[in-house]
């Protein structure tokens, strides 16, 4: 009776777990740091509690680095408390850079979207530039008649001072102003939309936002604020 060979069982390589970081939350992480870099009452605010940290560790190495910059310990602690530095104040020095953070990442992914990525035709500038006019005069409520009027003149303007949108309209004008006009009104009533569809999706990207800072805040500190790891 001949034996059958034994199969063996071939070892699959363990996949590598994919990191609780999404693109946005990194990349807002990451600007977190930049801003609390770039800010004096920040970064001060982080020695002070670093030289109150629980760990002793860290309490000695940053009173020697500052005694090498001839900072005077006492002074740094003279109006902190003597007991050690709570999580509560971390999370109270970190919010408002997160937050900032997170706001910054979302509204750049959302000027990437509607503003810069898509603009590769003249209609798409033309969109871009009518976004920007009517946010910055009358915002998301519905302009004026007056309004109107001055947020089409400076969509108008800035896309003919555009590379791909002036010269659409000079190869319009040169057919005659009546192709001109015939455009301007066809893509009138598209910017329009466009211009509805980008205020939902600012809606959108604000309360991704949040959830993001929630979501940093929880991965942080573990700090339970209805937090939920962004999808």
């Amino acid at each position: 009776m001949t034996k059958q060979p034994v199969k063996r069982k071939s070892k699959r390589r363990r996949q590598p777990k994919r990191s609780r970081y999404t693109t946005a939350e990194a990349a807002a992480l990451a600007v977190a740091i930049l801003v609390a870099g770039t800010d004096k009452s920040s970064i001060e605010r982080l020695i002070k509690l670093a030289l109150r940290a629980p760990d002793e560790l860290i309490r000695n190495l940053t009173a020697f680095l500052l005694a090498q910059h001839g900072e005077n310990i006492e002074a740094w602690l003279s109006n902190e408390p003597t007991t050690p530095a709570s999580k509560e104040e971390l999370v109270e020095i970190t919010k408002p850079v997160l937050k900032i953070a997170t706001n910054y990442i979302s509204m750049a992914q959302l000027l990437d979207i509607y503003l810069i990525g898509k603009a590769q035709s003249p209609d798409d500038v033309l969109f871009a530039f009518y976004i920007g006019a009517r946010m910055l005069i009358s915002q998301e409520r519905t302009p004026s008649k007056e309004e109107s009027r001055r947020i089409w003149e400076l969509t108008v303007d800035i896309t003919r001072r555009s590379k791909i949108g002036g010269r659409h309209l000079q190869e319009l004008e040169q057919r005659g102003q009546v192709y001109l006009d015939s455009w301007l009104e066809e893509v009138k009533e598209k910017a329009r939309k466009k211009f509805l569809t980008f205020v939902r999706q600012k809606k959108q990207t604000e309360e991704n936002a949040n959830k993001s800072f929630n979501w940093l805040l929880s991965f942080l500190f573990d700090a339970d604020e209805n937090a939920q790891n962004p999808t």
